[in-house]
């Protein structure tokens, strides 16, 4: 399989993953001192952490496996989550796709981690994807939004993901337009990618950015 046709079953899998977001299935669990939030990320999803919070109050890392995103709620489920990064100073980290509001979350932490997928994937990995914030509806784009969350993780990576980086985001024709940042890519591949979202355009490198260059840590499971 083709890195770029890999990259596209991935996003496949997101629109299915959000077609049912409201029926699907989400975990969490607490791992030492370690929050980990499986599936879509959904206002039940938010309280739940809330309330982890409360129970296990060493918590000082975030860790998202598999996560479409969100859906109709997705400001307010982002909002949610940075604010108790932030309160708390959390480590992030993610594992296999991280979509959509998933992505930005994940790139608010103090330190941000890729790490291995549990599906085995040699062509891409672990995978953020990062686009426009729309209306869910009429799909329109909301440019301010989408800008305050960009100068956030700008700043919150002390420059080395920049504006003009993440504002490549806007050149996307489609839904499926954006930035992709994988954690495994063959030899001499960047790490940082974008796709317009029009199936006959193929994903170009963004200035052959690696992990490092971008303040993101190439993770393993030694713990």
């Amino acid at each position: 399989m083709s890195f770029e046709t890999a990259l596209k079953l991935k996003f496949l899998t997101f629109l299915l993953a959000l077609s049912t977001i409201g029926d699907a299935f989400g975990g969490s669990r607490v791992q030492n001192n370690r929050y980990i939030s499986e599936g879509p990320l959904t206002l039940k999803a938010l309280e739940e952490f809330k309330l982890a919070l409360k129970d296990y109050p060493n918590i000082s890392e975030l860790e998202f496996v598999d996560s479409p995103g969100s859906h109709s709620d997705a400001g307010l489920v982002v909002s949610g989550f940075i604010n108790a990064i932030n309160r708390l100073k959390l480590n992030t980290f993610a594992r296999g796709e991280c979509f959509s509001s998933c992505a930005v979350i994940f790139l608010m932490g103090f330190e941000r981690t890729l790490l291995p997928s549990r599906n085995v994937d040699k062509v891409t990995g672990t995978t953020l994807f990062l686009h426009p914030a729309r209306d869910n509806e009429s799909g329109e784009v909301w440019p301010e939004y989408t800008n305050s969350l960009n100068n956030m993780v700008s700043e919150r990576s002390g420059g080395k993901i920049s504006l003009e980086f993440l504002q490549t985001m806007f050149k996307a024709k489609a839904k499926g337009g954006g930035i992709y940042i994988i954690r495994k890519t063959k030899p001499n591949v960047p790490n940082a990618f974008f796709w317009s979202g029009n199936t006959s355009e193929k994903f170009e490198p963004i200035d052959h950015y690696t992990l490092d260059q971008l303040g993101i840590q190439f993770g393993d499971d030694v713990r």
